[in-house]
């Protein structure tokens, strides 16, 4: 795919990161080289030496001193080393993108993020315009729409439903333009589409599996990218995951946000953005120039509970998360259907935090 059509003045100029932070990361894939070309603090005025964190099941993780110099120190952009290869393989097992099969640069399909809100408001800063039309569900989460006003964007509705956004609905906005419109830059035919395909917020609304493929076809008809901010992805309800845009993504015409805070905890500020090399390696440099890297603190804890844990253990979590998120939904339904009922219109969540009354 040619990205050059989602990308504002800001993302074609931004080509690569800083040059000094280039150096630092081939310095940190030699551990034999002693570099002077960067402003690297000596490791041994640091202040923090190990730490235990006891868990709530009982486990308890150890940072080690080795590991605690390596986390106070700079690091990659993309992320802290271990943490990042754990997320490598998250991805890959979850979402499997089918266009990643044999592309290239495999090294930039992911970075961390300090949570799914920096990943996708740097993706809309590093692709909208003023005046341009972004498609978003009827309702969405209100952040993104103050995000997308601040950018001078407009946001333009898709009537959503029971299950999320309607393609019937997509298909009728999009009707006003024609397909070989998306190859004119003077048209004002939309390029992106923002969508939280699982539990969304407000309406706790998900996506099924042939929703998606329909609005990833009108996608691909009108060359859109998607960008897909999923962070109750695992407080879905009914024990099944509903697979993800990003794993039917047959193009790369997917940019995806997960995140840590609803399955995880919210404080350490932890998420993932995958996609397009092209796409994630300039957010990469985005984040490379504004704040350096996320928190490698927060990184090697998560890691190592994850370690702990382990893909069983770390399952198991999930599932009495979403669990326990079902239970409160219960209880809300409950109330809600003695007390609103003639008096108010509301749907049963499929998952998430959300109940959306009318």
């Amino acid at each position: 795919m040619d990205y050059r059509r989602f990308l504002n003045g800001i993302g074609v100029r931004r080509q690569k990161g800083p040059y000094l932070r280039g150096l630092l990361e081939k310095v940190q894939d030699n551990p034999d080289m002693l570099s002077l070309a960067g402003g690297l603090p000596n490791p041994s005025l640091f202040p923090i030496l190990s730490g235990t964190f006891k868990l709530k099941d009982g486990e308890e993780v150890y940072l080690d001193e080795n590991t605690m110099t390596e986390v106070q120190q700079y690091s990659s952009s993309q992320g802290y080393p271990p943490f990042r290869q754990w997320c490598e393989r998250f991805i890959k097992s979850y979402h499997d993108p089918p266009c990643w099969e044999n592309a290239d640069e495999s090294k930039t399909k992911i970075m961390v993020t300090s949570g799914a809100a920096e990943a996708y408001t740097k993706v809309l800063e590093m692709c909208v315009k003023e005046g341009d039309k972004v498609l978003v569900e009827i309702p969405t989460f209100s952040s993104a729409i103050d995000n997308l006003l601040t950018l001078g964007a407009e946001p333009l509705g898709v009537q959503g439903g029971d299950h999320g956004m309607i393609p019937g609905e997509l298909r009728n906005i999009m009707s006003k333009w024609r397909p070989e419109d998306a190859d004119n830059p003077h048209s004002d035919v939309p390029k992106l589409m923002y969508v939280i395909p699982s539990s969304s917020n407000p309406s706790g609304a998900t996506l099924p599996l042939e929703r998606k493929r329909e609005i990833y076809e009108i996608a691909r008809e009108y060359n859109l990218l998607i960008i897909e901010d999923d962070p109750y992805y695992f407080l879905q309800f009914g024990g099944r995951l509903e697979p993800s845009f990003l794993s039917i993504d047959a193009d790369g015409r997917v940019l995806r946000a997960d995140s840590f805070s609803k399955c995880m905890t919210a404080g350490l500020r932890l998420g993932i953005l995958s996609g397009p090399a092209l796409l994630v390696s300039k957010v990469q440099s985005h984040v490379g120039f504004s704040q350096e890297h996320s928190n490698n603190l927060a990184q090697a804890v998560l890691h190592k509970i994850f370690e702990a844990w382990g893909e069983q253990g770390t399952k198991k979590r999930w599932r009495e998360i979403s669990a326990f998120y079902e239970r409160q939904k219960n209880a809300m339904m409950s109330s809600s259907k003695k007390w609103l009922t003639g008096l108010a219109e509301f749907v049963e969540p499929q998952g998430g935090m959300y109940l959306w009354i009318r």
